[in-house]
């Protein structure tokens, strides 16, 4: 599935980009938390929602989770990948519960602290849990086996959903 990487300070490119791209396939928009308030983004987020492109939002916090979702209630959000800012399970329990258009990516740093995963799976829609290990920063292996020990004591029709089904069905199918 192409993916499309942007930044604020190419906004009128990155615009055009999604314009074209899109129907040729793309489906996902990797954005920055940093760059998620900037007035620049604002066309790009509005066509991504018009257009059912998601955004794959990364080291944002859960307040900018809230506002954006807020601001475009039909965009589709994935959280959770590369970011050193941690999600309490609260938060993370809020924001699933008021804001449908947000999936949770169990792939990225967010889940680097032991055990809490393995609860939040427990408590959490499983329905808007993903995985996929996004940039390749390091050997996905290692995020792969992680998740499979976090996930443990799920049934292997949620790993199934988990690992290919949400995914699948947020992205469209993937052809071969």
């Amino acid at each position: 599935i192409p993916v499309l990487w942007v930044h604020p300070d190419c906004a009128e490119e990155n615009l055009s980009q999604l314009e074209q791209y899109v129907p040729l396939g793309a489906r996902i928009v990797e954005v920055d938390g940093a760059w998620i308030d900037r007035g620049e983004m604002i066309p790009l987020f509005t066509h991504a929602q018009e257009h059912n492109v998601v955004l794959s939002l990364q080291n944002v916090t859960a307040e900018q989770v809230l506002v954006l979702a807020k601001k475009f209630p039909s965009l589709t959000m994935i959280v959770g990948g590369l970011t050193d800012r941690i999600f309490s399970p609260a938060c993370v329990k809020d924001i699933l519960s008021t804001c449908p258009q947000v999936y949770l990516k169990l792939s990225g740093s967010i889940w680097s602290c032991n055990y809490v995963p393995h609860e939040w799976c427990k408590q959490l829609d499983t329905e808007r849990l993903l995985f996929g290990s996004g940039y390749p920063g390091c050997n996905p292996a290692t995020k792969v086996a992680a998740a499979k020990w976090e996930l443990r004591d799920q049934s292997d029709v949620v790993k199934q959903k988990i690992f290919c089904e949400n995914a699948a069905k947020l992205v469209g199918e993937v052809r071969e």
